[in-house]
């Protein structure tokens, strides 16, 4: 009889995590949800893609800049950079989901995709260095 394998952790730069969470929502934000017609979790989905700065025509830059701006005033990351860095983080990744080829063949996308995938991989490591932390191991990458 064959084992099986435990699954790798997946590294930061090899796409989208897709969890499962509990939380407790506030019953303001769930009455403000049911006024506005809105399910909590696309209002959350919506502000994880403005915070990731994705491009999407549903994601106003006032939206993107309040977001990284909450990341910010709530000092996420303070301990290992200055707002100035973690400004230029956010760019950086703006710049990159701003180069998806909303036309062009599946060809170009995947091209385009596994390029991106290395760019992340680069600014991931290129980030985490630069605060000078000890090496990276595989469980505290996913």
């Amino acid at each position: 009889m064959a084992t099986k394998k435990a699954p790798t952790p997946k590294k930061p730069w090899e796409g989208s995590l897709s969890l499962e969470v509990r939380l407790r929502i506030p019953c303001d934000v769930v009455m403000m949800c049911k006024l506005a017609n809105v399910k909590p979790e696309n209002l959350l989905a919506s502000f994880l893609s403005c915070l990731a700065v994705e491009k999407d025509s549903k994601n106003p830059k006032a939206a993107k800049d309040a977001c990284i701006d909450f990341f910010i005033r709530y000092g996420f990351g303070k301990d290992h950079y200055s707002e100035e860095e973690i400004i230029e983080m956010f760019k950086e990744l703006a710049m990159v989901n701003d180069l998806w080829p909303d036309t062009g063949s599946s060809k170009l996308i995947d091209v385009h995709s596994h390029w991106r995938r290395k760019y992340w991989k680069h600014w991931f490591k290129k980030w985490y260095w630069k605060a000078r932390r000890k090496k990276l191991t595989l469980d505290e990458a996913a």
